[in-house]
């Protein structure tokens, strides 16, 4: 939820899709000496599981469907699944 509301809150004045966990990782990657990084965490974490470096739109794409159909299950699961 945290994330969603720095996409939807902070993106207002950051830009849509603004994630200030994003920020704090990249500030600790390039204390490490990481250059050259991505715009988006989540392609930086599939270079370096796969090496393959994927499209930002894709990423983007992904990420949003990903983030909904998880609302969407927790918002079924603790609200209207009968116990």
């Amino acid at each position: 939820m945290l994330t969603l509301f720095s996409w939807v809150v902070l993106g207002i004045w950051r830009g849509f899709g603004y994630c200030f966990l994003t920020d704090w990782h990249y500030d600790v990657l390039n204390k490490l000496g990481e250059t050259d990084l991505p715009r988006s965490y989540i392609a930086y974490l599939v270079f370096k599981i796969s090496g393959w470096l994927p499209n930002g739109n894709l990423v983007d794409t992904a990420t949003i469907i990903g983030i909904t159909l998880a609302v969407l299950a927790s918002v079924y699961i603790n609200f209207l699944k009968k116990k």
